[in-house]
C-alpha cells in the first residue's frame, strides 16, 4: 500500500513514529537528531527511523564482506560518495530501520507520487522479526484515517488502461490528500 500524507499529517506521522514508539529519527548525514524536516520545503524523500529497542546501529565499516554483486556495487558507490568518511556511513541492510518515502510532485505529468512504508534494506527473511511486527504496527497506524484510491482515476495522462489487478497500485489517502483528490489533484499510480 502507498500513501498520500500532505505537509501537516506527515508530520503526525513523524511524531507518531518518534513520541509514541520511540524511534529516533536519523539525519540526513547519518546522526540521530530530534528535530523534524521542513515539511514545505523540498527535502530528500527518505526519512529513516532507528528502532534503538530492536538494534543497534551499525555502520558500513564494521559489515562483513559483500556476499553478492549487488552488494559489492552498493559498497563501492558509498566508498566514492564519500571516500574520507563512508566507513562511517549506517549500514541500512544491518541497522533496524523504518523508512518513510516521501510523496512528491512528478512534474512531468503534474501528478502526485504517493508515499511509502519500508524498513531495512535486506531480504524480509534477513530482518529481526520484532522489526517486521513493527512495520506492520505502523503500517496499520497509517491506514486508519484513510479512504483507498483507486490513482487510474485519478490521472488524466496516461496512455494505457488500468491493470485488471491493482492490488500493488491502491493508494491510502488521508483526510488533506483525499480533500487534494476530490478537488481535481492527480496521483500517478506508479512509484518506482
Amino acid at each position: 500500500m502507498r500513501y498520500l500524507l500532505f505537509p501537516e499529517e506527515e508530520r503526525a506521522l513523524f511524531r507518531h513514529l518518534r513520541d509514541d514508539l520511540g524511534l529516533r529519527p536519523l539525519a540526513a548525514a547519518g546522526e540521530i537528531t530530534d528535530d523534524f524536516p521542513d515539511f514545505l520545503r523540498p527535502t530528500r524523500r527518505d526519512h529513516y527511523f532507528w528502532c534503538p529497542d530492536i538494534g543497534p546501529l551499525r555502520t558500513l565499516g564494521e559489515a562483513p564482506p559483500p556476499r553478492d554483486a549487488k552488494e559489492a556495487v552498493l559498497l563501492g558507490l558509498n566508498r566514492q560518495a564519500d571516500p574520507a568518511n563512508w566507513e562511517n556511513m549506517i549500514d541500512l541492510a544491518r541497522t533496524p530501520v523504518i523508512c518513510w518515502h516521501r510523496p512528491y510532485w512528478y512534474r512531468l505529468h503534474g501528478c502526485i507520487v504517493a508515499g511509502r512504508l519500508r524498513s531495512m534494506a535486506a531480504r524480509r527473511k534477513e530482518q529481526p522479526p520484532e522489526l517486521l511486527r513493527l512495520h506492520a504496527q505502523v503500517d496499520r497506524w497509517l491506514r486508519a484515517p484513510t479512504t483507498k484510491v483507486n490513482p487510474f482515476r485519478h490521472c488524466s495522462g496516461l496512455a494505457r488502461p488500468a491493470p485488471s489487478n491493482l492490488a500493488t497500485f491502491w493508494v491510502a489517502a488521508w483526510p488533506v490528500g483525499q480533500a487534494w483528490i476530490d478537488d481535481g489533484g492527480e496521483l500517478w499510480p506508479w512509484d518506482g
